[in-house]
């Protein structure tokens, strides 16, 4: 997948969303985090995945030069799309 740039902060909160989340980067908390084999570290710096960029202000360069912010839960796929998680209406 190519993540790569973080600092494991050995948050396993066991949260479900983060047991359904697979690999990927998200805005968390105002911070962008790495979801890596159930293990949530933060990005320490610009990387690049599937050839869209992640910074670590959580500004995304997408595959066509757009430019979109990450906003709270929004998360960029291994295959470097920006994706909302889906709610199933259970809190």
């Amino acid at each position: 997948m190519g993540i790569a740039g973080f600092a494991q902060s050995g948050s396993t909160d066991g949260k479900m969303m983060d047991k359904k989340m697979g690999d990927c980067v998200m805005m968390k908390g105002g911070k962008v985090e790495v979801m890596k084999s159930g293990m949530s570290m933060m990005l320490m710096h610009d990387t690049t995945i599937h050839g869209t960029m992640v910074m670590m202000d959580g500004n995304v360069k997408m595959k066509d030069g757009s430019m979109h912010m990450l906003k709270e839960g929004e998360y960029v796929t291994p295959k470097g799309k920006v994706m909302m998680p889906k709610m199933d209406g259970k809190m």
